[in-house]
């Protein structure tokens, strides 16, 4: 079976590791996606992929897209030319 091309917002947390509410941070912040339709939703429903509706509606996020994550997502850590004490 092949994967879709695309993803639910809880496919794309799980493989980022972060919580969904990070993946709709990343929407809102610019990521491509779209609200699924009725009929995306029945499929969605009936190929088990998603267990319930939130109430926020089920955004899909293309698989092209997943490259501008990186852009996107806030970076994290030490900042660089600065030394540490």
């Amino acid at each position: 079976m092949s994967e879709p091309d695309l993803l639910v917002v809880a496919e794309v947390a799980q493989r980022y590791a972060v919580s969904e509410r990070t993946v709709e941070r990343w929407i809102e912040k610019g990521l491509p996606a779209m609200k699924a339709t009725d009929e995306q939703l029945l499929h969605l429903l009936w190929s088990k992929r998603l267990r319930g509706l939130p109430p926020k509606g089920v955004w899909l996020i293309p698989r092209s897209s997943l490259s501008q994550i990186e852009d996107i997502r806030k970076k994290v850590g030490y900042p660089k030319g600065k030394s540490r004490k």
